[in-house]
């Protein structure tokens, strides 16, 4: 889930075993309280906790990727939207 955002951002053995506890709390939260709060607000709490995981420098990486991801998704959205 987070690959694309980490790109290019080495971690540490402690990052990755954080890394890996964010993303089993996230799956089993969506497993666990469908409907309750939305996938998008989960999926912004988990951004922000993996980021305030990061040294400095890597967020500046982290942050750069987000935007890149965040510009093709919209994108690809107008794409859909021309489309229909």
């Amino acid at each position: 889930m987070m690959a694309p955002l980490l790109d290019g951002v080495e971690l540490m053995p402690g990052q990755l075993a954080e890394l890996r506890a964010i993303d089993s709390l996230y799956y089993t939260h969506l497993a666990t309280h469908s409907g309750s709060e939305s996938e998008a607000g989960i999926y912004e709490r988990v951004l922000a906790r993996v980021r305030d995981m990061l040294r400095e420098e890597q967020r500046l990486v982290f942050d750069r990727n987000r935007e890149a991801c965040g510009s093709c998704a919209a994108r690809d959205s107008d794409r859909i939207e021309r489309h229909r």
